[in-house]
């Protein structure tokens, strides 16, 4: 059977479910985890460890879209569970705000645990790094308007606009615009994450009814983190994706183990300097500029913080080509110099065992 019959059949099954069933019985599942009533509005989650760069951004930008927001801390090292819990005091009787600890526990259960405390109608997946915009003709209020007159079960997939490495670049890995993922959920409790590979997804009933926006509300700044942690977290997803396909013995590696031996394999390396200075010149390879003209101009949240004139994270040029990216809060890599197995690494062997699309790969090799 192919896939376009499948995708019909379920279209028809999920049609039939909802006609049928859930209008007769499925309500009883429109409440929250403790049996009470969902009220009409949003509980947004935010699931984060080591955000301290862009959280405040991303939760910002949820005030006057979201009623609720269920802010877990996975576990940081950084300043991440204390710009929560400033967040959750500064707008007390604004917003409801739940700030949870959660350290070292797995994404999925995390997002399991914000579904526990979803006590609005729609459930936003919101991640640490994703930051709404907050005017104009893509404004997340229109969104969020839009939403709570419908009360039909969907799933909204929404499309995001990328960055990478600082505000002012995006990555040739994948499209500057995708369609995003079903991140917009109308709530019951049937709904669950599972993991999937390497990522969490979210299961749903089948009556529910996948919606695809057309509008880019938000920008994701994929990017934007330290060196350490954008190799942690690659480490971290290929971790997931090796559990859940492996058997047996296989299968028990705890993250640790697995991590040393991925950075061996992969950098050659455990020496965090020098990981960090094989990690550039990978980012190196892939990074672009990011065009306005072409892919929207940034939300006003953004721009406020470009203004302000304090970021983090700049790529450094020389003779018009990129070839480093400083971090204002690590001056110490500012002095590392490269001993001749660190200027022999050649970012493509990395590349090559990872990346599957050809005409990804010829383009890297090109440039």
């Amino acid at each position: 059977m192919t896939d376009k019959i499948k995708s019909k059949l379920r279209v028809l099954f999920s049609f039939l479910s909802y006609q049928l069933f859930y209008r007769f019985f499925y309500r009883r599942f429109e409440r929250d985890r403790d049996g009470k009533p969902l009220k009409k509005g949003i509980t947004a989650v935010v699931v984060a460890r080591d955000e301290e760069n862009i959280i405040a951004l991303a939760l910002r930008s949820l005030i006057g879209f979201a009623d609720q927001v269920v802010c877990i801390d996975n576990g940081s090292s950084d300043a991440t569970l204390t710009l929560m819990r400033e967040f959750k005091e500064r707008h007390e009787g604004e917003i409801e705000v739940d700030v949870l600890s959660m350290p070292d526990a797995l994404l999925g259960d995390c997002r399991q645990k914000g579904l526990d405390l979803t006590r609005y109608s729609w459930h936003l997946r919101w991640d640490a790094d994703m930051v709404f915009k907050t005017s104009g003709p893509e404004d997340c209020r229109l969104l969020r308007k839009r939403v709570l007159a419908d009360n039909r079960p969907r799933a909204v997939q929404l499309p995001r606009t990328n960055l990478f490495g600082d505000f002012h670049h995006t990555s040739r890995l994948y499209s500057p615009l995708d369609p995003g993922e079903p991140i917009l959920i109308k709530y019951c409790t049937k709904i669950t994450y599972r993991e999937f590979g390497k990522f969490d997804t979210v299961r749903l009933p089948v009556y529910y009814k996948s919606v695809k926006e057309k509008k880019h509300y938000y920008f994701h700044c994929d990017g934007l983190k330290s060196d350490m942690r954008l190799i942690y977290r690659n480490a971290y997803f290929d971790w997931r994706q090796h559990v859940n396909s492996a058997k047996g013995r296989d299968a028990e590696i705890d993250f640790e183990s697995y991590r040393k031996d991925w950075l061996r394999k992969r950098y050659g390396t455990l020496d965090e300097q020098k990981l960090k200075y094989r990690y550039q010149k990978e980012l190196m390879r892939h990074i672009v500029r990011f065009d306005t003209g072409k892919y929207g101009e940034y939300p006003e949240i953004i721009r406020e913080a470009m203004k302000a004139g304090n970021e983090r994270f700049k790529i450094i040029y020389r003779n018009g080509k990129a070839v480093a990216r400083r971090d204002a809060d690590d001056p110490s890599f500012e002095n590392f110099r490269p001993g001749e197995d660190d200027l022999a690494f050649d970012p493509m062997t990395v590349f090559r065992s990872a990346i599957r699309d050809a005409s990804v790969l010829k383009k890297l090799e090109e440039d």
